[in-house]
């Protein structure tokens, strides 16, 4: 009977802590309702509660006799679940690599407070009481479950409601805004390309605005859409690291919409683009390829897998993906291409709902995203894993194997040009196409080891951050258009070309403040004058900034912690490739304009959230060339 009550306490411990771990996957979702992932998180919690009970009973009175009164096993499994939570949630959130000398230091003071927990807790009278009740630790498990569920459930309305039902007077045009993922822009003719790889791309230049000279405000997709919603540098709206969530502040783009009587929606399937990232708000219906948003918000996700790095085949993960699917949490994972094809799919069912009116609509397309996967194409000689691989290194490939990656990419290409063309026929069987703006843009680039590096969320070289732009508006005349543009044009210029509709940059602010202006202006009217600006911050104190003018292009970069500032000056004209670095300490007007930019973003900076990141969705997201 002791032995029983002493494994109930453990469960009961890691049941607390998991209604902790919930706690902050609630918070940072906006209470969207997370039940059916609450449950098997606490499922999870206690089969590691049995698992620790299992090992520690046992060992603990002879491993330290004179440590093991009465108290102190209880005292150990709450001191070591909170070890196991709060270290995982720093390490994610806040510390670098594992390995570096910080995370060595936080981790071994992290241990050290446990112990002492442990100690204070075990010395508590009423924890040797409370020991011995088989009862107590029964209330104080299912309280910490039904804790773990209930808020869990939805709490929030949101801004996802806001404006939503109301009705734009049916003349006003749709916008549709289509995210080509990861494709550079020398794969269209606007970088030069005249094979017709994208011929729907192509078509629809036709008729559009081209800008032959857009950059992304990042390397990577997180904080690169952010800015494309609220037309605000990363630094600004928050959404910078992989735990990053969009700030609240912030208006966003389809919050706009949703206020001047638009029906919203956003198809996405990128796992960056999702609710628990705050990609939500104004969003009357949020399509995802797979439900995976929540799980990689849970603390234990990450830290259970870890075993994975030592064994082979992964064998915690497949079983948590079968989890998974029991609860009904994730779906099985599919190729980029495919869960494509599937959002594109739900699309056409969304528009074929009773009327809608002028709708707002944001697509997040991911074929062109490594593991390069495009349906028909036989890729044995360079399967996925071998893809992935490419991910982690840094090592140069023979030239014949470079050249076949970048085939499989132009075929990953091509398949996304399809899935382009599929929307635009969608809208067209709709009868939209004569009243719609449509915008077709790439949230970033890739890179294929041009500068040492494969995939994107490296740099801030032109491959990763030079990327394809149409604005399409029924009745203004086609245009190329070579004057450098940003991302963050977009919103102002949707919301100018539809006459009525009118955006707020900040949703809330005391008399005290100043509401943040948007750093976008509209693509019509853009001067030549105007750099544009990228960022790239990541975990492990790696900070790189860029300003691109007429001609120059100047990268500003802190390699990590403690390493000395790196500058890079090219001269686009001659050298696109930027392999000849013409830096030099006379050309202070670069560095003064870079600082001002970067004082701007951080004057209006707003403060985002912080979502936690399971392991399963970090290796699957590495996979994606997201995290390093």
């Amino acid at each position: 009977m002791k032995r029983l009550t002493q494994a109930a306490w453990f469960i009961a411990a890691a049941l607390a802590c998991g209604a902790v771990d919930l706690a902050q996957v609630s918070w940072v979702s906006g209470g969207v309702g997370v039940v059916r992932l609450a449950v098997m998180t606490l499922f999870l919690y206690a089969l590691v509660g049995v698992a620790g009970a299992l090992t520690v009973v046992p060992l603990l009175p002879r491993l330290a006799p004179r440590l093991a009164g009465p108290g102190s096993l209880v005292a150990a499994a709450f001191a070591g679940f909170g070890l196991l939570l709060g270290a995982g949630i720093v390490n994610v959130a806040y510390l670098p690599s594992i390995t570096h000398p910080v995370s060595i230091v936080a981790n071994a003071a992290a241990a050290a407070a446990a112990v002492v927990v442990w100690r204070v807790l075990a010395r508590i009278a009423l924890t040797a009481r409370v020991e011995a009740s088989l009862g107590a630790a029964v209330v104080v498990g299912v309280l910490a479950a039904a804790a773990g569920v209930i808020e869990a459930r939805p709490w929030a309305a949101g801004a996802s409601g806001v404006g939503v039902t109301a009705a734009a007077p049916a003349a006003m045009p749709s916008v549709f805004v289509i995210a080509l993922d990861s494709v550079r822009v020398d794969r269209t003719s606007l970088g030069g390309r005249r094979d017709g790889l994208m011929p729907h791309f192509e078509e629809l230049a036709k008729r559009s605005l081209s800008f032959s000279r857009a950059y992304a405000q990042s390397s990577w997709t997180k904080p690169s859409v952010g800015s494309l919603f609220t037309s605000l540098f990363p630094s600004s709206h928050g959404a910078m690291l992989r735990t990053g969530r969009l700030s609240s502040q912030p208006v966003t783009l389809p919050e706009t919409f949703a206020r001047a009587g638009y029906a919203t929606a956003v198809f996405s399937s990128n796992p960056w683009v999702s609710p628990a990232f705050g990609f939500d708000r104004g969003v009357g219906s949020f399509v995802e390829s797979e439900h995976e948003s929540f799980t990689r918000l849970v603390t234990l996700h990450r830290v259970l897998k870890l075993a994975d790095k030592a064994l082979p085949g992964s064998p915690v993960r497949t079983a948590l993906q079968k989890v998974e699917r029991a609860f009904g949490v994730s779906e099985a994972h599919r190729s980029n291409c495919l869960r494509d094809e599937a959002v594109v799919g739900q699309f056409a069912r969304w528009l074929d709902e009773p009327a809608h009116g002028p709708a707002f609509v944001y697509f997040h397309m991911m074929s062109p995203h490594i593991p390069y996967d495009p349906p028909g194409v036989v890729h044995d000689d360079f399967a996925d894993a071998e893809q992935v691989l490419l991910q982690r290194v840094t090592d140069a490939l023979p030239e014949e194997r470079r050249v076949r990656l970048m085939q499989l990419y132009d075929a990953a290409v091509a398949h996304a040009d399809s899935m382009l063309g599929r929307i635009l026929d969608v809208i067209d069987a709709h009868g939209l196409t004569d009243n719609s703006v449509i915008v077709v843009i790439a949230d970033h680039g890739e890179e294929f080891h041009e500068h040492g590096a494969w995939g994107h969320g490296n740099s801030l070289y032109d491959e990763v951050v030079h990327v394809p732009l149409l604005v399409h508006v029924p009745g203004l005349a086609a245009r190329r258009i070579d004057d450098p543009v940003m991302l963050v044009d977009v919103l102002p210029t949707v919301v100018a070309v539809t006459g009525s509709v009118t955006h707020t940059p900040q949703a809330t602010a005391a008399a005290s403040e100043v509401a943040a202006p948007v750093e976008g202006s509209d693509l019509r009217s853009v001067g030549a004058d105007r750099p544009a600006f990228a960022e790239l911050i990541r975990e492990g104190g790696y900070e790189s900034f860029t300003v691109i003018g007429r001609s120059e292009k100047y990268i500003e970069t802190t390699p990590g912690l403690g390493a000395p500032l790196e500058h890079e000056l090219y001269e686009l004209t001659d050298d696109a490739g930027e392999r000849s670095n013409r830096w030099s300490e006379a050309r202070a007007d670069l560095t003064a304009v870079l600082a001002q930019l970067r004082a701007r973003a951080q004057t209006h900076q707003f403060l985002g959230g912080n979502a936690e990141i399971d392991d399963d969705a970090r290796e699957r997201l590495k996979a994606l060339g997201y995290l390093n």
